[in-house]
């Protein structure tokens, strides 16, 4: 009890450190409003100043180097007659300060040196028919403008910079907003954890109804949140790379530094974010958010998750429902700019159903969900947004955008924990997929299933099966390549650029393999026959039926909080050999082990 007291205590102070970790930016934030709002609103009140002759008496274009980079200010002094009374004055422009946006102060500065008395003079400005009387003898005038109120303020380039602006006004909106956002999160965050809190006091033994909606036992999806969190942070990111579309042509062309079209990975980054919020928007517009009621609460390790999915709209998937139940450990390590979470998938199952409980209410979906959990998984334990977390997955596809539904699930071990626990799935009978069961669960993931000419069934992974993966990997693959490119014509040491080569061979083969690789497995009473190939060139391997000793479904991969499999044939001998790989959930990895099962009735493995 004292510790999860003090775990409370700790997470309300670290709501209060987040609001004053956020409130340094929301100032910053503010006072980049002021200075743009104040350049605006000076911007038009110089407008009404008048145009007046000057005389240049110096100028000079200072520069200031250092690890960011160089920036330049353009300085003048000029001298100028206004109701017969002489003033001199400093000011160039609206804008103090010196930047490298764009080449205001560059061209300025030539342009005020072809004035100066050492000149040989220059082009009447606007306005002027002919040279001042108070002038006479000098360089050519250059025009000033005077505020006619206070004849001593005056201002040689009265346009505001609208590229500065720009820049000012981003860094104004983009540490306004996570300014605003982090205090708004410590706030949340604080009334959270003192409600947190009052419960875990009622309830020190039911650590399930620490979170109100587990203990009313409806869960609302993140969809919301998720949207939400998508959009800021596209928003975010691309308000921070914007300047690199500023920054990199005049590295590029200016100055052949070839090595700043790295930074051009971030813009191309952010369009990918700005296409995921838009398409997370889209998605919550049609679907809104979805309810997950629990028939009971919490999910018992050791036995059964139960419950219903309640969605605002009919949909009738042709796929079915797929519905996955993960659990993932999440942890965070490093601190500061280092700081970053990973996850990894402890456990998960997935099931496809193809009815529902209310097929002729057409105003909403209503989804049943029943799932047995291992007695050796780990029950949900969290703190301090670290630990073991459960996780409910609802995929459906449908014309337009696809549905898809997360939900954070209560699993604990209870008194009800069996470790001889086995899950009654007869209450879902009627809601599985009728038909070809397993066959057409595969057709769903491309993978063909037909009559083999050996005899037997055969199974077809064709190239390509997994485009996303493969675009994902294909990116990071042109990345990797790119930068090593750039380490070559850059001068990078020889042995760096070499450790970088050597690991791209091995992305390259996996991206070849992911677009080029096809498999063929022939079942049949004889036994097994995978053929692979890559762009047409590859092997078989025969395994007979006599010397099969076990078909196993393994882990393949990871990819985001998507568990991949593969289905191996382990022979007597004890080789395994790959069947299909790059599985998309354990239903696909039953439904291939089902269909070979039953293209060799006489196998007794």
């Amino acid at each position: 009890m004292g510790d999860k007291a003090t775990k409370r205590k700790s997470e309300a102070i670290g709501a209060g450190c987040l609001i004053l970790f956020g409130l340094p930016f929301l100032a910053v934030g503010v006072f980049m409003t002021g200075l743009t709002v104040a350049a605006v609103a000076r911007g038009l009140e110089v407008k009404g100043w008048e145009p007046t002759p000057a005389r240049l008496l110096s100028v000079e274009l200072e520069s200031h180097s250092d690890d960011d980079g160089t920036t330049y200010q353009v300085k003048a002094e000029y001298e100028y007659v206004f109701d017969g009374v002489t003033y001199r004055s400093t000011r160039v422009s609206l804008h103090g300060g010196s930047d490298n946006i764009g080449h205001f102060h560059e061209n300025a500065a030539k342009e005020l040196k072809e004035y100066l008395p050492s000149a040989n003079g220059g082009p009447l400005p606007e306005g002027l028919a002919e040279e001042p009387e108070d002038f006479a003898g000098s360089s050519k005038p250059f025009t000033c403008f005077v505020d006619p109120e206070e004849p001593a303020e005056a201002i040689l380039y009265r346009n505001l910079r609208v590229g500065l602006l720009a820049f000012q006004g981003m860094f104004a909106v983009v540490f306004s907003g996570a300014g605003a956002g982090i205090v708004f999160a410590g706030i949340v965050g604080a009334r959270k954890a003192k409600a947190v809190a009052t419960l875990v006091e009622a309830h020190p033994d039911e650590p399930w109804l620490a979170r109100p909606d587990w203990a009313a036992g409806r869960i609302k999806s993140s969809a919301k949140a998720g949207m939400v969190a998508m959009i800021a942070f596209a928003v975010f990111w691309n308000l921070v790379a914007l300047p690199v579309l500023f920054f990199v042509p005049g590295e590029v062309a200016g100055k052949g530094n070839y090595l700043a079209l790295i930074a051009l990975v971030f813009p191309l980054v952010g369009i990918g974010l700005a296409a995921g919020a838009i398409r997370a928007a889209a998605r919550y517009r049609k679907y809104g958010e979805s309810v997950f009621e629990l028939a009971s609460t919490p999910g018992v390790v050791g036995g059964k998750l139960a419950g219903v999915i309640h969605i605002s709209r009919h949909l009738v998937p042709e796929g079915g429902y797929v519905q996955t139940l993960s659990c993932v450990r999440r942890s965070t390590s490093g601190s500061g700019d280092n700081r970053s979470t990973s996850e990894s998938v402890l456990w998960q199952e997935d099931k496809v159903l193809a009815g529902e409980l209310t097929p002729d209410d057409h105003s909403r979906s209503t989804i049943p969900v029943l799932f047995g959990i291992p007695h050796e998984a780990e029950e949900t334990a969290t703190e301090g947004g670290d630990g073991v977390v459960w996780r409910l997955e609802v995929r459906a596809k449908v014309p337009g955008i696809d549905y898809a539904a997360h939900f954070e699930v209560p699993v604990f071990r209870t008194a009800e924990s069996a470790e001889d626990f086995v899950l009654d799935e007869a209450p879902l009978a009627a809601f599985l997929k009728p038909g070809g069961g397993a066959r057409d669960v595969l057709a769903a993931a491309g993978i063909q299933v037909a009559p083999s000419p050996r005899g037997g069934t055969v199974l077809r992974c064709g190239m390509a099966r997994n485009p996303g993966i493969a675009l994902g990997v294909t990116l990071f693959a042109l990345v990797w390549t790119g930068a090593i490119v750039l380490m070559w014509t850059q001068g990078a040491p020889a042995i760096l650029s070499a450790i970088f080569a050597f690991f791209d061979v091995f992305i390259l083969l996996w991206m070849l393999n992911l677009w080029f690789r096809a498999v063929e497995t022939h079942a049949g009473p004889a036994g097994l026959a995978v053929r692979s190939t890559l762009l047409g060139i590859g092997r078989t391997i025969e395994i007979p039926v006599e010397t099969l000793a076990e078909l196993e479904s393994t882990s393949d991969m990871q990819a985001g909080n998507r568990k991949y499999y593969r289905v191996v044939a382990r022979t007597t001998g004890g080789a395994r050999h790959p069947l299909v790989t790059h599985l998309g959930g354990t239903h696909l990895a039953n439904a291939v082990v089902a269909v070979l099962r039953e293209a060799m009735p006489e196998w007794e493995g």
